[in-house]
């Protein structure tokens, strides 16, 4: 009778040893497994945009990856950076695409647009002029160009830009609006008169120039 005690406490001691090796490893195996999802969650999870310039981004900066000597997917990441007001970021892909694409023009124009948002005007004039001799054609070089200079109150040069802006887009209200206004401070009363019905042509509604025809019409 106690050989047979004994040898029942041998088994439950041997049960015992053995149910906690197994509870070990199992519990090795789930820290395991937990440390790994935690990891897998801290640096491996796909980062989900919240709004649709962090999906911008996102394409963009995969697109700029997969292709670094694709000049096209620098201007987009580069103009996403401008919506996001990092100007700085968007001036090193725009000439990143220019290095890449010397005769591309549209990295010329958002770099002038992103100079000009800075205030470094005689930066923006010189790669709206770059863009237009890659491309006489860009309406919008042209226009901004006339922009600045009518902010600079150099209207020949504003009328000049504006004149070829409404050349490539006749029915642009906001060239025709701009050129009145610089044939208006350089003393050409009819032309600018017939600038802002041209703008009001194209956009009926349009409250500054209504105002500015008044004033001419009336004085």
């Amino acid at each position: 009778m106690e050989d047979l005690k004994e040898d029942t406490g041998e088994e439950k001691a041997e049960s015992s040893v053995g149910w906690l090796f197994w509870s070990v490893i199992v519990l090795t195996v789930l820290i395991l497994v937990f440390g790994g999802l935690v990891v897998k969650s801290a640096f491996f999870t796909k980062e989900i945009p919240r709004t649709a310039i962090e999906r911008d981004l996102l394409m963009y900066k995969e697109q700029v990856k997969n292709n670094p000597k694709d000049a096209m997917a620098h201007v987009n990441l580069g103009m996403t950076y401008i919506d996001m007001g990092q100007e700085e970021r968007a001036i090193k892909e725009f000439k990143e695409a220019i290095s890449l694409d010397q005769n591309y023009a549209e990295p010329h124009y958002y770099l002038a647009v992103t100079y000009e948002r800075k205030g470094e005007i005689n930066e923006a004039t010189n790669e709206l002029k770059k863009t237009v001799k890659l491309n006489p054609k860009h309406e919008y070089a042209h226009y901004l160009m006339g922009k600045i200079y009518l902010d600079q109150k150099n209207y020949e040069k504003a009328i000049e830009a504006l004149e070829k802006c409404v050349e490539v887009n006749p029915v642009s209200a906001d060239a025709h609006y701009s050129l009145g206004l610089a044939y208006e401070e350089s003393g050409k009363k009819d032309l600018a008169i017939s600038e802002y019905e041209e703008a009001l042509r194209y956009y009926p509604d349009y409250k500054d120039a209504k105002k500015a025809l008044e004033r001419l019409t009336t004085s």
